[in-house]
């Protein structure tokens, strides 16, 4: 029989390996570290996030506030555990109650998969809009979200000292048709670890999946026998990483 030569096989063969090529060099690229980094952002691809978010300065630190309870809450109250951090005000339209309706369902989904370490989580809300929300009408807010969810609120000294250790900017713009003001903030999702430190933030519209996934990489189980350790457990001092470990 024959031989039936296919003379476009090898141009075919020649265009795939310069597709794959292409879709290589557009990775390293968008992803890649390092020199393609300060090109990026001044070509605007991605990484709005950390353009928004200064983070060579440091994120989180000391406040006193109160809660919807009326009780005086420090940072020092959630030491052992990640507090899920995110600023915004009770009479928010959108952006605000969206936040804490994905954090709510991803802590629904992660107390489902794995309570254990869902426990150690602990969300906050922090009032960028103390002349309005008070304990009060914080706790009729929370109402809404999750159970744990802590309202914090304060003078507005108090607010501006936390908001600027988080990097977040807020400032209220007057709108007749919604109860006299808007406040227009910085809008973003913190994930802090067991000693306060900065781990991660993510866009305020985070879905409930891409956050319960974060948990999964970050939130440790002390006590747990893990074979491989999630990327935020290095945080953990020495007698609790040997516990994890052993």
């Amino acid at each position: 029989m024959p031989m039936i030569r296919k003379p476009f096989a090898k141009r075919r063969s020649d265009v795939t390996i310069a597709l794959v090529i292409l879709v290589a060099v557009l990775a390293v690229f968008l992803y890649a570290p390092g020199p393609f980094s300060e090109l990026r952002r001044h070509l605007g691809f991605g990484e709005e996030d950390d353009a928004a978010v200064d983070l060579d300065a440091p994120i989180g630190g000391p406040f006193r506030l109160v809660d919807q309870q009326g009780r005086t809450v420090t940072d020092r109250d959630f030491r052992g555990r990640y507090m899920l951090v995110v600023f915004g005000y009770s009479y928010c339209p959108d952006v605000c109650p969206l936040s804490l309706l994905n954090i709510t369902h991803a802590l629904e989904i992660f107390r489902r998969d794995d309570p254990a370490r869902a426990a150690m989580i602990q969300p906050v809300f922090i009032s960028i809009d103390p002349e309005r929300d008070t304990p009060e009408t914080l706790a009729r807010f929370t109402s809404h979200f999750d159970p744990s969810l802590v309202a914090l609120t304060g003078p507005l000294s108090a607010i501006h000292r936390v908001a600027l250790q988080y990097g977040v900017e807020f400032e209220k713009r007057e709108d007749e048709s919604v109860n006299g003001y808007l406040m227009d903030h910085t809008a973003f999702i913190f994930l802090m670890g067991p000693e306060g430190q900065y781990l991660i933030h993510m866009p305020s519209d985070a879905q409930p999946g891409y956050i319960r996934l974060q948990f999964d990489r970050f939130v440790c189980r002390p006590t747990s026998r893990q074979q491989k350790l999630p990327e935020g457990c290095p945080e953990l001092d020495e007698k609790a990483r040997r516990s994890v470990t052993r």
